[in-house]
Formats: C-alpha cells, sequence, structure tokens
C-alpha cells in the first residue's frame, strides 16, 4: 500500500530536482520517498507564469522523469485563491492528471487549508478509498497540542479517514539547537491526544539550512551544524514518550523560506 521508505526530503517538482532523481541509482531510489512542494509559478523576465502553463509544466516533468517512483505532493505554497481558466482548481486538475496517468503518490492535507482544497482531498479519498493520504502539521500546530489534536479529529471526520492509512508528517521548518527540547515536548503531548501508534507512519522533517550564504566568504569551507538530525535523533530516543519512531525528512540543502527570484535576473 505504498509504503514510504526512511528518508523523506522536501523538494520542489523542478525539473531540475526531477532530473537529479531519475539519475539515482535503484538502489538510491529505494532509499527515500521524497515530498513534492508545489513552488509558485516562477517569473522569468518579471512575468510570473500563468497557474494553468505551471501546473500542466509540472505535471509533464513528473511524467518523464518519475513515473515509476512514490511521492507526496504538496499544494500549500501557492496562493489557495488561484483557479485555472476554466475555474478548475489547480490540486484537483493535479490530482485528476497524475491519477489518469496511473503514477503513484499520495496527496497532503493540513490543517491550515481551506474549504475547497479540504474538499478537493474528500473528492479524492472517495474515488480512491486505498490510497494513503499525508496529514501535514507544521510547528506553529504541535505548539498547541491539544488545539491541534481537535482539528486533526475534525479533518479526519470531514475526509472519512482513518489513521492507518495516513502518514502524519511533522514539519519544523527552520529550526535552531535551543528548539529540540520543547519540539520533543510538544511531540509527546501531541501523542498522548492522538497516539501516533495509530497512524500509518510518523515523518519528522525539520532544516537548520541558513536562507542564504552571507557571511560565507566566497571559495571558503564552512561547516553548518545539522540540528535536523540532532532533532531526530533525540525523537527517536524518546521514542517511548512519542510512541513512534519517526522517519527523517529535511529540505535538503536549502532553506524552508524559499526566496522568489526572477531566473533571468538573479545572480549565483
Amino acid at each position: 500500500m505504498n509504503k514510504l521508505n526512511n528518508y523523506i526530503p522536501i523538494m520542489s517538482p523542478k525539473s531540475g530536482e526531477l532530473k537529479a532523481i531519475k539519475t539515482l541509482s535503484e538502489s538510491a531510489l529505494k532509499d527515500f520517498t521524497p515530498l513534492f512542494d508545489v513552488h509558485r509559478p516562477p517569473i522569468t523576465g518579471g512575468k510570473r507564469k500563468t497557474i494553468d502553463e505551471h501546473i500542466k509544466k509540472i505535471i509533464i516533468n513528473i511524467e518523464k522523469y518519475l513515473i515509476n517512483k512514490i511521492f507526496i505532493v504538496d499544494y500549500s505554497l501557492i496562493d489557495l485563491n488561484l483557479r485555472m481558466d476554466d475555474g478548475t482548481h489547480p490540486l484537483q486538475y493535479l490530482l485528476d492528471q497524475l491519477t489518469s496517468k496511473n503514477i503513484n503518490f499520495i496527496p497532503t492535507v493540513g490543517i491550515d487549508r481551506d474549504q475547497a482544497y479540504l474538499s478537493v482531498i474528500k473528492e479524492f479519498v472517495s474515488k480512491n478509498p486505498n490510497n494513503p493520504i499525508c496529514l501535514r502539521l507544521l510547528r506553529d500546530d504541535i505548539d498547541s497540542p491539544q488545539q491541534a489534536s481537535i482539528e486533526i479529529n475534525q479533518i479526519m471526520s470531514y475526509l472519512k479517514l482513518n489513521p492507518k492509512k495516513c502518514d502524519l508528517l511533522i514539519d519544523c521548518k527552520y529550526i535552531e539547537q535551543n528548539q529540540i527540547e520543547s519540539i520533543i515536548d510538544s511531540l509527546s503531548e501531541l501523542n498522548e491526544a492522538i497516539t501516533f501508534m495509530n497512524w500509518r507512519s510518523l515523518i519528522l522533517t525539520a532544516s537548520s539550512f541558513p536562507l542564504d550564504m552571507t557571511g560565507i566568504s566566497p571559495d571558503s569551507h564552512t561547516s553548518i551544524p545539522r540540528f535536523e538530525f540532532d532533532l531526530w535523533e533525540a525523537a527517536i530516543l524518546a521514542s517511548p514518550l512519542i510512541g513512534k519512531k519517526p522517519k527523517f525528512g529535511d529540505y535538503c540543502i536549502v532553506n524552508p523560506d524559499r526566496p522568489d527570484l526572477d531566473a533571468k535576473t538573479m545572480r549565483a
């Protein structure tokens, strides 16, 4: 049933990332399940691509490079009010196209999504009852574990989802070392409310990669501590409190807050 591997990198479904994945060996491909955050339509020469152009291009590239690779897909970075020229919700179009091409994927939902987004996922679930769904929580969500549990239960009830068929991804975004202990405490409290062991899998993601290279001299070697790995190790040690050992995820070598740049005018 589309089981996840132990490493969940969060990436963009851009052609460069997709091409890089396609070049990996079969053994390497088996070791990870990427989560693709559908990025905002790019700006080229001062003009932003339309949402129609953007989504259709992503589908073409996924079909070209990832036809046999399971992945998680999320559509939360783009303005949720945007619609395609014919009025279709872009997420609806994306999921319908991937499904029609028999591409193996897991859609994502979160407690921060609007009703239109939830309706699209509900329709997908009704048509594909055996397809897993990923519930993605953010650091702000788990800061209030009791409130988060109420909202999680509301979403699960609305979508008629069983946690045993869902992957629970907790995305802490950018973290610093002094935040690790409080995150573990929040995970422990949330586990008491929704019982992580009842979910298909638990994924813990974060990043300590800086927003830019300011302060790092050109042509130099610098080490950047991987606090996301420290967080994951702490969660493994605290698994008796958390109730389940999480899979590891990160943002590779980018900051979670990716800048929105014009490819034709930016300087490398």
